[in-house]
């Protein structure tokens, strides 16, 4: 939609230019050469037509004319300049979650690791590639004196391509060991000013159109959910169970269950153990 805006904005500009330009000229043609033989009207239309030249015979009128053919000539290449430039940068719509999850992975090769992971979504009707993600911690490193803080911390991931969501995992044996203390001891004044922040970037076509687009997070912003997002709906036929239509869902990407006071508190139990061997 952005991008229909935008087009349908230069077409009005240069619009404007077109019929100002034919203005100022026709003026200049009727005065100079055409006010005993053609009214303004007939002069403006005639020069909106193209057909202008046959009623001018003065060399000096026809240079005049010349001008003004280059000039439109340069707006219309301005114009098709600016659509074929709007056509290829089409932002794509990138969504970040409303909250970060702490959860197991599923995958084969590295089963029932902890991570934190950041469901990236694209509403674009195209794939968008080389996607970064960054995550960046930013925690108090002594509550006693609040000036002190650390920032040096980041992990980065990165993914091909990105169609329609994709979760980035970051291992939670990766991150500090104090802004994992402040998430499972809660204190107050932690988590107030620790944070988390997620950057992704990227490009949706070969001639770059790049993205970048950023979130923070609090530490209150994390949840244990181990539920399995269901973003893609498939409609069946009732009768041969063949898959008519696919949609994604795209509210289910900021669906979350956390998980019940048993579960947590095991998993809480394996942070203090990444805690203690680090």
């Amino acid at each position: 939609m952005k991008t229909i805006l935008k087009i349908a904005k230069s077409i009005l500009i240069y619009f404007f230019f077109y019929i100002s330009i034919n203005l100022f000229f026709g003026l200049i043609y009727y005065f100079a050469e055409l006010k005993n033989h053609l009214s303004l009207n007939e002069v403006f239309i005639y020069s909106l037509s193209g057909i202008l030249n046959n009623e001018i015979k003065e060399n000096k009128t026809l240079v005049i004319l010349s001008v003004q053919r280059f000039i439109e000539m340069i707006c219309s290449t301005v114009l098709t300049g600016y659509i074929f430039a709007y056509i290829l940068n089409r932002e794509p719509q990138i969504i970040l979650p409303d909250k970060l999850i702490v959860r197991h992975r599923t995958s084969e090769n590295v089963n029932h690791q902890l991570t934190l992971g950041v469901l990236v979504g694209n509403k674009s009707r195209f794939k968008v590639y080389d996607v970064r993600c960054i995550v960046h911690c930013f925690y108090l490193k002594n509550k006693k004196e609040p000036m002190l803080t650390n920032s040096e911390f980041e992990i980065v991931q990165e993914v091909h391509a990105i169609d329609n969501y994709f979760r980035f995992s970051f291992e939670l044996e990766k991150f500090p060991r104090k802004i994992l203390k402040d998430f499972i001891t809660k204190d107050s004044t932690c988590l107030e000013i620790d944070s988390i922040s997620v950057s992704v970037s990227g490009h949706s076509n070969i001639l770059g159109n790049t993205f970048l687009i950023s979130k923070k997070y609090k530490l209150t912003d994390l949840i244990i959910d181990e539920h399995v997002p269901q973003v893609k709906y498939k409609v069946r036929n009732p009768f041969t169970k063949k898959k008519i239509w696919e949609f994604v869902r795209w509210d289910e990407l900021n669906q979350v269950e956390e998980v019940g006071e048993k579960r947590r508190m095991k998993t809480i139990d394996e942070i203090k153990e990444i805690i203690k061997n680090k």
